[in-house]
């Protein structure tokens, strides 16, 4: 069949009478297709700009609001399907094509953060600083999801870094990791590693990444689940700005896969039915948070991509309620906020004049971290120190399948510095092992295989303050175990 040619404007095609009378009232749609080619339609003089997707339930919703308010009735099935399809022809005859963000937009050398606040507002970020405008201002379209939540108005005189002296951080490496991933979390078209926080109970990871969360794509849901079905998974992820799972424990490799692609960037596409072709999008690239009480993966290019932070049980002295814990924090949100922005702006100025070499995988993600570690006043080496860390704690988990090298640091926080024979020394750990109930199944049985081991992992321990070589001695191989 010949392709059609010479079609007819949109306002003409909907000033032909149809019975259905929707007709009309589509000329008060913009309609156009988005980056990936997805139908999409805003109402015409609305400073929100808020996108709606052609086919989907707020879609649909749109429509009746539309019929209703002309017609004063709801339009039946039939009509309402009728509609929608004449919409998505007529956005695909418009052939116009624009970029549609969620919550967040990197747009003209600028960053623009969604409110959400149901009036457009947007806050706009540069080099110079931040200020609140509208939407239609900036001609940047927002598609916001059904669960996101607005953001307070920042508070003049905001200290962002404060946000964390109530976060159960163990080290200054672990605070630059939490405190430069926000900032990141706002740069659009780059990959973002994951934040996995994991530690015992009681160690606030959730409240921590509930804090963390809200401060810049609040939602109504707190913590999500982690599904085994990829295409529930992808939906999931679409329809979070900064999806947080709480509680992992384990996940299939498809699932480490899914959230592979989410760091790097990919879409998931499904068919809307089985009956039909037609297709649902959804796209992946977000920031995302998890909560565990250990790492959660094995999955070693999953572990390469992510960053890891452990954080102790809170002290009886120290430990609060989770309810008071929230309720200051929503108290100084706004001027969190202020801080967070602030930091941001800073952000933009420093990554304008950072030379770096040699960078490591996820190069785009490491030159802002970074960028935001030196616009929140940390040394220059801070951060390339605190990413190695981590780095480490990813390949010794990738290197620990047998689970020898989580009870080998918790042996070597029981016994401090030692200097003795690797025979005495893998005497002792294994009595430790045994006292914690370890099975010795997998635990080297011999000093020499246990000697050998220690040194395959010794470079991965560093990020757990410990340094372990076994040299030669006059009379036998020493173990020499030192704090850094």
């Amino acid at each position: 069949m010949q392709a059609a040619t010479n079609l007819r404007p949109i306002a003409e095609v909907a000033d032909k009478p149809e019975p259905s009378g929707f007709p009309k009232l589509i000329q008060a749609l913009e309609l156009f297709r988005d980056q990936q080619n997805q139908p999409c339609a805003v109402l015409k003089n609305d400073p929100k700009l808020d996108v709606f997707y052609i086919g989907t339930k707020p879609f649909k919703q749109l429509l009746e609001g539309l019929f209703y308010d002309e017609y004063g009735k709801l339009p039946t099935k039939a009509v309402l399907s009728d509609g929608v399809r004449l919409c998505e022809l007529l956005s695909s005859r418009e052939m116009t094509k624009r970029t549609v963000w969620k919550r967040f937009a990197h747009y003209n050398g600028e960053i623009c953060i969604d409110t959400c606040d149901g009036h457009g507002s947007v806050i706009v970020v540069t080099g110079d600083g931040y200020s609140i405008r509208q939407a239609c201002e900036m001609g940047v379209y927002f598609s916001r999801n059904e669960n996101s939540c607005p953001l307070p108005t920042p508070i003049t005189g905001g200290d962002y870094l404060s946000m964390f002296d109530a976060m159960n951080l163990k080290h200054k490496h672990d605070l630059i990791l939490v405190a430069t991933w926000p900032i990141v979390a706002a740069i659009q078209g780059i990959p973002k590693p994951p934040l996995m926080l994991y530690g015992p109970a009681g160690s606030t990871k959730s409240t921590m990444a509930l804090m963390l969360k809200n401060l810049i794509a609040p939602d109504a849901q707190e913590g999500l689940k982690i599904k085994n079905n990829d295409a529930e998974m992808a939906q999931i992820i679409d329809k979070h700005d900064m999806p947080f799972f709480d509680n992992v424990t384990s996940v299939p490799q498809t699932i480490a896969d899914l959230f592979c692609m989410a760091v790097t960037g990919g879409n998931f596409i499904k068919r809307k039915l089985f009956t039909d072709s037609d297709e649902v999008i959804f796209n992946l690239q977000k920031p995302m948070i998890t909560t565990s009480l250990d790492i959660w993966t094995n999955a070693a290019d999953l572990l390469d991509r992510c960053l890891f932070v452990e954080l102790a049980p809170v002290g009886k002295a120290s430990r609060r309620d989770r309810t008071s814990i929230l309720t200051e924090y929503n108290d100084k949100q706004g001027l969190y906020l202020d801080g967070y922005l602030k930091v941001l702006a800073k952000t933009l100025q420093c990554y304008r004049t950072m030379p770096l070499d040699n960078l490591p995988r996820m190069a785009d993600y490491y030159k802002w971290a970074y960028a935001a570690t030196l616009a929140l006043g940390f040394d220059e080496n801070d951060f390339v120190e605190a990413y190695r860390q981590s780095r480490l704690k990813g390949q010794l988990h990738s290197l620990d399948q047998d689970g020898f090298g989580r009870i080998f640091v918790r042996f070597l926080d029981s016994i401090g510095p030692q200097e003795m024979s690797s025979t005495l020394f893998h005497t002792k750990f294994l009595e430790f092992a045994k006292k914690q109930g370890v099975s010795m199944d997998h635990l080297p049985k011999a000093a020499n295989a246990f000697s050998k081991k220690i040194r395959h992992m010794s470079f991965a321990l560093q990020p757990f303050g410990w340094s372990v070589a076994v040299r030669k001695g006059r009379d036998a191989n020493m173990v020499c175990v030192n704090k850094i």
